[in-house]
């Protein structure tokens, strides 16, 4: 055997193993029942907040006021706390025409947070929301009338520190990729708890975090919480029924996919101490998900390099060109429309790749500017 078919061995061995432990994460979560029982209501209906934290959200945010405000909840229990991001459009001024239409002066307040970024306008909403649980969304995300209400039923249980809920359409890319994402978030929940939460409708008990706030240097604020509640002995899940959608033509997809790589990785690597805690369950889904967004894209791009390498440098002795694995490979990722789950599970690898470049460059990601393709501005 030469040297470069012994290379070769050598990546697809790494490549071989490194897949393994995300394989076997996903066999268990899909070969088990993992269905949470949701509580009832407490029909005395708890005092809670409504928090927007926004920025150029001018296409979007009065139909989401108007969504919050015709929801089953009853809005003489709740306050709305909209945190602007330094708007560059006329956002607050719709926030506050239709606010002050629909519910008069009070029960709402409109604040400009002082940095840029969605982690400083939660860490701001953290030091003056005044209620037990707050209830986090996306202007864009739009859900059910009901959404509100389950996800505040979940508190009457005094272990849950927080709650999100899970995205329910996507386009035809999206749909194996994030099929298998949820039921990885739904069998953690079962098992304990979830690190990765979905931002655009989650809701926290305060005190779960017990002064712990989102690092403001790191996005993924919403998984951020998230660990901070489960790290002080609360539990924080993903409830499947609590569903929202999302527009589909977000301005440069690729970009927000490798910022949320980012966000995530720099959580993860933060809060690594969580993989040997004494949390049991819980431990363990920290481990394979620190796994996966550290340990992961290195070793599979690797395996990548080390195959790419030797059949070029194969090629290249023989000075002809001959046909093995690796090209097969190559030859299959061209024709890769006709396999959506590998092709989105690559743009997941290189997004996480590419986060974990810039996070070595010193590039931090931590400032999304959402505007949409169908905006004036674009």
């Amino acid at each position: 055997m030469t040297t470069l078919e012994i290379l070769w061995m050598i990546g697809l061995a790494v490549g071989f193993f490194s897949i393994i432990p995300p394989l076997a994460t996903y066999s268990k979560a899909v070969s088990r029942n993992t269905i949470l029982s949701r509580p009832e209501i407490d029909q005395s209906y708890p005092k809670i907040t409504i928090f927007l934290p926004i920025r150029n959200e001018s296409l979007v945010i009065e139909e989401k006021i108007r969504e919050i405000l015709e929801s089953n909840y009853p809005t003489s229990r709740m306050e709305i706390l909209i945190i602007d991001s330094s708007s560059d459009d006329n956002s607050v001024s719709i926030a506050e025409g239709i606010l002050r239409e629909e519910v008069g002066h009070n029960g709402w307040k409109i604040l400009i947070a002082k940095e840029l970024g969605k982690s400083y306008a939660v860490k701001m909403a953290l030091e003056i929301i005044d209620t037990e649980i707050f209830v986090m969304m996306d202007s864009d995300a739009r859900s059910n009338s009901d959404s509100i209400e389950k996800i505040i039923a979940w508190f009457q249980d005094e272990s849950i520190g927080g709650v999100c809920g899970s995205k329910s359409e996507f386009n035809d890319i999206e749909v194996a990729y994030r099929s298998r994402f949820n039921s990885l978030r739904k069998w953690e929940s079962f098992i304990d708890s979830t690190p990765i939460f979905e931002g655009s409708i989650c809701a926290f008990r305060i005190s779960s975090f017990d002064g712990l706030t989102p690092d403001v240097r790191i996005n993924a604020d919403d998984s951020q919480m998230a660990i901070n509640s489960r790290r002080n002995g609360f539990r924080a899940i993903m409830d499947h029924e609590i569903t929202f959608t999302e527009p589909i033509n977000h301005h440069r997809p690729l970009y927000r996919k490798i910022r949320r790589a980012q966000g995530l990785s720099r959580t993860f690597w933060k809060n690594r101490d969580m993989c040997y805690l004494p949390m049991e369950k819980f431990s363990w889904i920290f481990r394979s998900n620190f796994y996966f967004h550290i340990l992961f894209p290195w070793l599979f791009m690797l395996s990548f390099s080390i195959m790419a390498a030797s059949s070029i440098a194969d090629n290249y002795r023989d000075a002809e060109i001959s046909i093995n694995i690796f090209d097969i490979f190559i030859i299959s990722s061209i024709l890769m429309p006709i396999n959506k789950t590998i092709r989105i599970f690559l743009v997941g690898i290189v997004s996480l790749t590419i986060s974990h470049v810039l996070i070595l460059g010193g590039k931090r990601l931590n400032v999304w500017n959402p505007r949409r393709i169908n905006s004036p501005e674009n």
